[in-house]
């Protein structure tokens, strides 16, 4: 009897997506190094001091969080959005009205179906023409005077 109970909790039409732990939305974080120095750091640029210019998810959020890379805490640039959709986004990331990267983003959304269906996730990612193996790690545009 109890080996019938364990089965019937697992049925798809029972199951408490309360539970369940999905992924979020997708964000992109990025190191900006400017001649070997991170430019929050060095108080280089803020973060009134980028912008972003294109086709990108529309609000998008550009924050400074810290990261532990390393030995230490680095500022890492966090660009969110509760808004992807499933297509190609074609933007540039502006630091300072001196510096530019492209960024190339494909959405696609999580099969549907189950808890965590039809959440959007990053298919690929280029960045100024090169492919990004892993878009979930923590980028960095460096950047030479």
């Amino acid at each position: 009897m109890l080996i019938l109970g364990l089965f019937q909790s697992c049925d798809e039409d029972t199951l408490d997506c309360s539970l369940v732990d999905c992924a979020g939305f997708p964000s992109i974080a990025f190191e900006i190094v400017l001649e070997n120095e991170n430019v929050f750091e060095e108080e280089v640029f803020t973060i009134e001091d980028l912008s972003l210019s294109g086709n990108f998810p529309q609000p998008s959020k550009l924050s400074i969080f810290e990261a532990i890379l390393g030995d230490g805490e680095t500022p890492i640039l966090l660009l969110s959005s509760m808004d992807w959709k499933e297509t190609i986004y074609d933007f540039n990331l502006n630091i300072g009205g001196e510096y530019t990267s492209n960024l190339v983003v494909e959405i696609e959304n999580s099969p549907g179906g189950g808890c965590c269906g039809g959440i959007p996730f990053i298919k690929s990612l280029e960045l100024d023409e090169v492919a990004i193996e892993n878009p979930n790690s923590i980028l960095t545009l460096n950047f030479e005077e």
